[in-house]
C-alpha cells in the first residue's frame, strides 16, 4: 500500500476518534445539544443551549406547579449524567420526565403554548444533523444513555444490548428557533458506538417523509465517513436474506432454463454500494452457472446521483 494512502487513512482514523471524543464531552455535559453540522472537511460542529435557554420563553407560561415538575425534571437529569450514567439512577429521571409530559398533554386544550411545550418535551434529547447553512435534508440522532423514552427499555432490561428499534420513531425540529411547524418525524435505522467505555451510542434516524429522504440519507452517509471506517455493520446478513429469498427464487424459479434475459435492479438509497454488491457475490456464489441462464443483470445505485453498473 503506498505511504500517501497510508497517512491519508491514519489522518482520516485520527479525525474520527476526534468526533467521537467530542460528542461524547457534549452529552457528559448537562447541555442540550440541538444541532449537529458536518462540515466539508469531516469535522463536526455543534450548537448547544443550556436548559433555560431551552425552555424559554415558553416558561413565563408555566404556573408555579409546572415549574415545581419542571425544576426536579432538571435537577433528575443532572443528577443521573454527573453519575456517568449510572442506571438506577435513570429511574428517577425517566419518572420525572413522563410525569411532566403527562401534565403538559392535560394542558393543550387550555393553552395552545403548550403545544410547543409537548413538541419541546419530546424533542428534548433529539438532535438535527444537518449539512451546511440549510435544514432542508436532515437526520436525527439521540444517545443510548441520555433519551428518557428510550431509556425505559434499559431499565425493564439492562442486559439486553442496545439497538434503536427499542425507539423507532423520534421527533426533532429543523429549526434554531423552535417552531412547531418545522417539527419532523424520523424513523430508526442504525447506531454508532462512540464511547466503549462509557457504553455510548448514537442511534441516527432518517426523515420518514419522502420528499426528504434522500438528502436524509446523504447526512447519514457523511456523519458515517465523518465517525468511523465501517460501513453498514448488517450488509452480509441482509444481502444473504435479499439474494437467497427474494432475487434467486425469482432468477431460478421465474424462468425457463434455456431463455436467456435481462435482469434489471434498482437500489434506493445505494450509499457505498456495498450492500448490492454483497447481494451479488452471494447470488453467484450460490449460481456459478447464473451467465448461462441469464443474458445479463443491470444495477443502478441511486444516492446523490445515479450510477450504471451492468454483469
Amino acid at each position: 500500500m503506498p505511504a500517501s494512502t497510508i497517512s491519508m487513512q491514519v489522518c482520516q482514523s485520527s479525525l474520527q476518534k476526534e468526533n467521537q471524543a467530542a460528542i461524547s464531552e457534549v452529552l457528559q455535559s448537562e447541555k442540550l445539544l440541538r444541532t449537529i453540522d458536518i462540515l466539508p472537511n469531516k469535522r463536526l460542529s455543534f450548537q448547544v443551549c443550556s436548559w433555560e435557554q431551552y425552555w424559554k420563553p415558553e416558561i413565563y407560561a408555566f404556573a408555579p406547579d409546572q415549574i415545581k415538575l419542571l425544576h426536579q425534571l432538571e435537577r433528575y437529569q443532572s443528577k443521573y449524567i454527573k453519575s456517568c450514567f449510572d442506571l438506577p439512577l435513570a429511574q428517577d429521571y425517566c419518572y420525572s420526565y413522563f410525569l411532566l409530559l403527562k401534565k403538559v398533554h392535560s394542558l393543550l386544550p387550555q393553552n395552545k403554548v403548550f403545544q410547543t411545550v409537548l413538541g419541546k418535551m419530546l424533542s428534548m434529547e433529539s438532535t438535527v444533523l444537518h449539512e451546511g447553512a440549510t435544514f432542508e435534508s436532515c437526520a436525527a440522532v439521540t444517545s443510548n444513555v441520555r433519551n428518557p423514552i428510550y431509556l425505559l427499555s434499559k431499565i425493564r432490561c439492562p442486559q439486553v444490548y442496545d439497538d434503536p428499534k427499542f425507539l423507532p420513531l423520534l421527533t426533532a425540529c429543523r429549526s434554531v428557533d423552535f417552531s412547531l411547524d418545522f417539527i419532523d418525524v424520523f424513523y430508526h435505522y442504525r447506531q454508532y458506538s462512540i464511547d466503549v467505555k462509557r457504553k455510548i451510542s448514537l442511534f441516527v434516524y432518517p426523515a420518514a417523509a419522502l420528499d426528504h429522504r434522500a438528502g436524509s440519507f446523504r447526512c447519514i452517509q457523511k456523519f458515517s465517513s465523518a465517525l468511523t471506517r465501517k460501513f453498514d455493520p448488517r450488509s452480509k446478513s441482509r444481502a444473504k436474506c435479499i439474494s437467497d429469498y427474494a432475487i434467486e427464487p425469482l432468477i431460478n424459479n421465474g424462468f425457463e432454463p434455456c431463455l436467456r434475459t435481462v435482469f434489471s435492479f434498482v437500489d434506493l438509497g445505494g450509499g457505498s454500494g456495498s450492500l448490492s454488491q454483497r447481494i451479488f457475490e452471494r447470488l453467484t456464489e450460490n449460481n456459478p452457472d447464473i451467465f448461462v441462464r441469464i443474458k445479463s443483470i443491470g444495477l443502478w445505485l441511486i444516492f446523490s446521483h445515479t450510477i450504471h453498473v451492468g454483469f
